[in-house]
């Protein structure tokens, strides 16, 4: 059902939709996923209030690793809401990045394989879901996760979530290039001024290196993970926890904007809070965008992991 890292992502057509969320929400989430479980031995900072949905999936998801390589392949369809977060280090009065990373707090998919391995292997907090149509790329998509309401009389069930729905008509803008992936890093950290004599930038109480911008601009990110298992004797708490980095390696990109607005309409469910915890909500996106993407998820990195007594890691985040 699972096997090891690293994993070749081959054949991916997304759909990109650049949202709205509420900065301090995403700035307390990303509080509580990754700095309270690295206790000090990690720093994280988010970034804006910008919230990247990606739509679409992968033709061939397959692992690298012998004997396992020749075993095959899954094909991945999916839905993920995606945050840009600074690992540094805070100095008191500044707070010095020295890489960007990627946190994927959302994310649907539409087979068990996929699902299981995503959440084992690095803690992907994968979920499943149903897309209608089935490769979920179109002018209008549906996705149904499988949650509800909490209540003593609720019952979880296959629920509408998520809607996606191209408006309005085509203006010419779909020959436009963003440049690969450093064109999307620009669109969510947004743009940035000069370097000082330094040879840094400072946002507010934020400085940035100038190789963290460098590889900003070269498009190299880490995806940023929250891996934890529930203990068994005390179920509120994680058996074990942990702070994980996995850098990707790009092998083919090509993006280009789509000449048309969409429609992003996000359905209340407890048990997927993402208004609650993201602030993202039903909404027209800011940006549409189609890419094509072929990359490698390399072995993940423990970046941090809480020192708390044995069995019990911590409470689960």
């Amino acid at each position: 059902a699972s096997t090891p890292p690293p994993f070749l992502s081959e054949g991916g057509r997304l759909r990109g939709f650049l949202l709205e969320g509420d900065e301090q929400r995403i700035a307390q989430l990303v509080n509580r996923m990754f700095n309270a479980p690295a206790g000090g031995a990690a720093d994280y900072r988010s970034l804006g209030s910008n919230v990247l949905l990606l739509l679409g999936g992968f033709e061939r998801v397959s692992c690298l690793t012998p004997p396992f390589d020749r075993w095959g392949s899954v094909a991945e369809i999916m839905a993920s809401f995606w945050i840009p977060v600074m690992a540094g280090r805070d100095l008191g009065p500044a707070f010095r990045a020295e890489r960007l990373v990627l946190a994927v707090p959302y994310i649907f998919v539409d087979n068990p394989m996929s699902y299981l391995g995503g959440r084992e292997t690095y803690g992907y907090a994968k979920t499943m879901a149903r897309f209608e149509p089935d490769d979920a790329v179109g002018e209008r998509v549906t996705m149904h996760a499988f949650g509800g309401n909490f209540g003593r009389e609720e019952g979880a069930a296959w629920r509408p979530f998520l809607e996606v729905e191209s408006a309005g008509s085509q203006d010419g803008s779909s020959q436009r290039a963003l440049e690969g992936p450093a064109g999307l890093v620009r669109r969510l950290v947004g743009d940035l001024p000069a370097l000082n004599a330094d040879g840094e930038i400072v946002l507010a109480d934020l400085r940035l290196t100038a190789d963290l911008i460098e590889n900003m601009l070269a498009g190299e990110v880490h995806q940023l993970f929250l891996k934890q298992f529930r203990d068994a004797e005390d179920g509120t708490r994680a058996a074990y926890q942990s702070v994980v980095e996995a850098p990707c390696k790009i092998l083919r990109v090509s993006n280009k904007l789509v000449g048309r607005d969409a429609d992003v309409t996000i359905h209340q469910l407890d048990s997927h809070p993402i208004a609650q915890e993201m602030g993202v909500r039903s909404q027209r996106a800011q940006i549409v965008f189609d890419a094509e993407l072929d990359m490698i998820v390399e072995h993940g990195v423990e970046v941090a992991r809480p020192a708390s007594a044995l069995p019990s890691s911590g409470p689960a985040a």
